[in-house]
């Protein structure tokens, strides 16, 4: 009877991994031999708490624990390519690190590999971290409060994210979206905004903008194009719920559009880090009896004309890298009317911002929720 020898060494990884799955741990890390994961793992701190597998493809690395890190993978490849179609180039090389923190040594170690990075909460303990951060939004503001008072408040808020918060380290349909979207931010900042700009949560905070240097809305285009069709169907339902409502308030003007202030930086709101160190901030209503600013421009309103915008855009002139052609005049410190004036999509859009400005409206009235 012939029987297949096994090496020594297989057996043990094996039997290591048999081991794991009976004793209900984690399988062992694994290390892809990739320059950028080396790098990165080799920066993080002995009290790093995050996993150190390092999961690796030709658009970034994903470090963390090993069954978490497989879920992202694909969403990094995904991003990548939808960038690549609308906002053209080769996006840098991403280092997505799964943790509660954000060492120093590993940005430099991505820097220094001509790559950007990114740091993202593990999604089992993520109910946990929202709580902590909202928590502490919460007594700040409203110190003054009774505890009963202040804990209500909590509650309705997480209430709020109970639908969208991953479990069992599978990211939910919301937050992969919501990852891709972090993304398009990370991309478009290093590729469109110079080297000696603001940092991205200095800017925020400074209460003046919300992402980059560029306009609100070129920030938030860039990155609403690369969420997953889960997202992309929640901004297309509420435009034409919008729409539906015939209040026309909510249909602003393109100049009113491109021109306006993100509705998160306002009085009633708080941008709020994922956790220390996070270079991801989320934004919370922190008077959920109160509407943004009173009516419902609030910051899904937003979200929504910012796609309903792209939609505009794209359907008029054909092109998917119209948004391309748009962000690359705008860095360089043109405006919208300097971009048509010089594109060869002019007729597209009638001609000048004026006939665009009609052209969109009217778009906009008759929109119809794409299937």
């Amino acid at each position: 009877m012939n029987r297949t020898r096994i090496p020594g060494e297989a057996f043990i990884a094996c039997a290591a991994v048999l081991l794991a799955v009976l004793s209900g741990c984690a399988p062992p890390e694994r290390v892809a031999n990739d320059p950028l994961c080396l790098a990165v793992l080799e920066a993080l701190p002995k009290s790093y708490g995050g996993g150190r597998s390092c999961e690796a493809v030709p658009e970034g690395v994903v470090i963390g624990s090993r069954d978490e890190a497989r879920h992202i993978v694909p969403l990094l490849t995904r991003a990548n390519a939808i960038y690549r179609r609308y906002l053209g180039g080769t996006p840098a090389r991403v280092a997505y690190l799964i943790g509660s923190e954000m060492p120093e040594g590993a940005r430099d170690a991505a820097k220094h590999r001509d790559a950007v990075i990114i740091n993202w909460p593990s999604m089992r303990g993520q109910r946990e971290t929202f709580a902590k951060a909202m928590r502490k939004e919460v007594d700040n503001n409203f110190s003054h409060a009774p505890q009963n008072v202040r804990d209500e408040m909590l509650n309705k808020m997480m209430a709020g994210f109970q639908n969208q918060i991953s479990s069992n380290g599978v990211p939910s349909p919301f937050e992969a979206g919501t990852i891709q979207h972090e993304l398009g931010h990370l991309w478009f900042a290093s590729t469109y905004v110079s080297e000696g700009s603001q940092d991205t949560q200095e800017l925020a905070r400074s209460g003046n903008q919300y992402g980059t240097s560029a306009p609100d809305w070129l920030d938030e285009a860039s990155a609403i194009v690369l969420e997953t069709d889960y997202l992309t169907n929640v901004r297309r339902k509420r435009v034409a719920d919008t729409v539906g409502s015939g209040n026309d308030e909510l249909i602003p003007s393109l100049l009113e559009l491109t021109s306006m202030t993100h509705p998160v930086l306002s009085v009633d709101r708080e941008l709020i880090p994922m956790h220390e160190g996070s270079n991801i901030s989320i934004g919370v209503n922190i008077r959920p009896d109160r509407k943004i600013s009173g009516d419902a421009r609030d910051s899904g309103w937003f979200y929504a004309m910012v796609r309903a915008f792209v939609d505009f855009l794209i359907d008029n002139s054909g092109d998917p890298l119209v948004l391309k052609s748009i962000a690359s005049e705008l860095a360089k410190g043109a405006s919208l009317s300097d971009w048509l004036a010089s594109s060869p999509h002019r007729e597209d859009f009638g001609g000048s911002v004026d006939e665009m400005d009609r052209m969109w409206r009217a778009w906009l009235r008759s929109y119809r929720e794409y299937n």
